[in-house]
């Protein structure tokens, strides 16, 4: 992540399976926030939904 704004970038974005609880805390933990954009794996786990998170640098 510093690395990230050390090269100016503005976010970085991850998806993560909603089912996922503790990696969805964990990443909030480092400053993740959900964006509200959803998606699913492809098959054959396309049952599983996923959730974008971004860290926003100022």
């Amino acid at each position: 992540m510093k690395w990230a704004q050390s090269e100016n970038y503005r976010q970085l974005v991850l998806d993560v399976a909603n089912p996922n609880i503790p990696a969805i805390r964990l990443y909030e933990s480092c400053g993740f926030v959900p964006t509200g954009k959803t998606g699913t794996l492809p098959p054959p786990r396309q049952h599983i939904l996923e959730n974008e998170m971004a860290m926003i640098f100022n």
